[in-house]
C-alpha cells in the first residue's frame, strides 16, 4: 500500500474570480507529487477523511488515515495521544485504535454502533471492488474462460466480501494455498490481467460512486 496526500490548489485571483464556483474535485486532489507551484499538501486525518472519499473508498481511506496515525508516532517519536482530538476521534471511529483509547471518547454502545457502520462499508467496498475487477476480466476473456473463472471464484469471492478473507487475491496471484495453481495456471493468464485484478481488489477501490 502506497501512501498518499491530499492537496489543495492554490488559485491566481486573476484566474479565478472571487464568487466563482469551482467544482470540489478541481480544488482537491489526491496522489504523491502534484505541481508544488499549483497545489499545497494539506495532508492530514482531518483532510483525508473529508476529502479522501471523493476519489477513493472507505477502506482505501482508512487505510491511509492508519498509516498516518503509524507515522506519526513511530517516525515523529510521538503517541496517539499528542493528535489533536478530532484527528483521535477519527482514528477511534475506524477502529485503529485500542479499546482503551476509543473508550476516552466513546461509550460501549456507540463504539458497537460505529463497528457496524465499519463491517457494512467494508462489505460495501470489498463488493464493489470484486464487480469491478469481474467486469474487467469478463470483457477480456471469452465467454467460456469467463464462466470458468467465475465457477473458481463463486465461494471464495463471497468469504472476500462479507469476511475479507484473503483466499480470493491468492488464487488471483497464485500464492498462498494456490501457489503453483489459482488464476496464473489458467491458459487465459496475463499478467497484465492479473495487475489490474489485484490493483481493483487490494490498493485502489477507485470506481464511480
Amino acid at each position: 500500500m502506497n501512501k498518499y496526500n491530499i492537496f489543495k490548489r492554490n488559485y491566481n485571483p486573476g484566474v479565478v474570480k472571487p464568487g466563482t464556483y469551482v467544482p470540489a474535485a478541481f480544488i482537491y486532489s489526491v496522489g504523491t507529487n502534484p505541481d508544488p507551484t499549483n497545489y499545497d499538501d494539506i495532508t492530514n486525518i482531518d483532510t483525508w477523511d473529508v476529502h479522501g472519499s471523493r476519489k477513493y473508498d472507505y477502506l482505501f481511506v482508512r487505510q491511509q488515515i492508519d498509516m498516518i496515525c503509524k507515522t506519526k508516532v513511530e517516525n515523529d517519536k510521538n503517541t496517539y495521544e499528542t493528535l489533536p482530538e478530532l484527528h483521535q476521534k477519527i482514528a477511534c471511529q475506524k477502529f485503529l485504535v485500542p479499546e482503551a483509547s476509543r473508550s476516552v471518547y466513546y461509550t460501549d454502545a456507540e463504539q458497537y454502533t460505529q463497528w457496524k457502520t465499519l463491517g457494512k462499508k467494508a462489505k460495501e467496498c470489498r463488493k464493489k471492488r470484486w464487480e469491478l475487477a469481474k467486469d474487467y476480466i469478463s470483457y477480456k476473456l471469452t465467454s467460456d474462460d469467463s464462466e470458468d473463472l467465475a465457477e473458481d471464484t463463486d465461494t471464495i469471492s463471497t468469504k472476500y466480501i462479507r469476511y475479507g478473507k484473503s483466499d480470493l487475491i491468492d488464487y488471483i496471484e497464485g500464492s498462498g494455498s494456490y501457489s503453483g495453481n489459482g488464476y496464473p495456471a489458467k491458459s487465459y493468464y496475463t499478467l497484465d490481467d492479473k495487475l489490474v485484478i489485484i490493483n481493483a481488489l487490494n490498493e485502489h477501490g477507485v470506481y464511480k460512486k
